[in-house]
This record gives structure tokens, sequence and C-alpha cells, in this order.
């Protein structure tokens, strides 16, 4: 994490580009936004995010894709994930910095990457038994 980056998690200067977020319902932008909160005071509680209408699914016109979820690895990854974003904050929270931080889209998570080689792999595999 370069000390740019750092600085504008800190300020909670940050922005969803639409290429990338385009595709995010506003509900799923809403509780982003809510748990990036620079005051740890402002930030949404753990219960109101499982109440939240984007997780409940009652007014999102976009599906979540729980075929991600019930990937056992995908799931691992998705809880470290947050882990890691959580100790983030804490470490941002104590150091004093300020900025601005720029969202990826979730095409730049390590999930989407590691779908990607998996994806790579299989065609590759099938080029060479179409091949033979």
């Amino acid at each position: 994490l370069s000390d740019d980056m750092a600085r504008k998690i800190k300020a909670g200067d940050y922005q969803f580009d639409q290429k990338e977020w385009g595709s995010v319902s506003d509900e799923a932008k809403s509780t982003i936004q809510q748990m990036l909160k620079v005051n740890p005071a402002e930030r949404i509680t753990i219960d109101k995010i499982r109440d939240c209408s984007w997780l409940t699914g009652l007014t999102s016109d976009r599906p979540i894709n729980l075929n991600l979820l019930q990937d056992v690895d995908a799931r691992k990854q998705i809880e470290s994930e947050f882990t890691n974003a959580n100790n983030l904050q804490r470490r941002l929270d104590q150091d004093g910095s300020d900025g601005v931080m720029t969202v990826r889209g979730p095409e730049a998570s390590r999930i989407s990457k590691k779908r990607a080689a998996q994806k790579r792999r299989l065609e590759a595999e099938q080029k060479r038994t179409t091949t033979d």
C-alpha cells in the first residue's frame, strides 16, 4: 500500500469509477461508503450492515452472485479481504494521515484474477485436447 493510497483512505476521499463500478447497485455503493467513513464513530455497525437492503436483497434490482459465496475458496478469500480492509482502517485511524482514495473495481480483486487464471488454464487445456 503506497503512502499516497494510505493518505487517501485516511481522508475518506475516494470515488467509484463508472467504468468499474457502473454495474454495482446504488445500495451496495452506499453500504461501502458507510463502511469507509473516516471517523469510526460514524461508520455503519455490523448490525446495520446485516440489515442493509443490498445484502437482504429487498430493494436491489441487481442480485448478488451467490455462486461466489458457495465456493469455499472464494468465501475464504472474501473473509480474508474483509479482515485486511478492517485491519488497514484500524492502522489508518491511528497514523493521522490524510489524502484521496480511489476504490478499485471488482475485476481488480484477487478472486477475479484467480478466476481469470483458471479460465486461461482451462482454455489452454481444451485447446491442447482439441489439437491432439
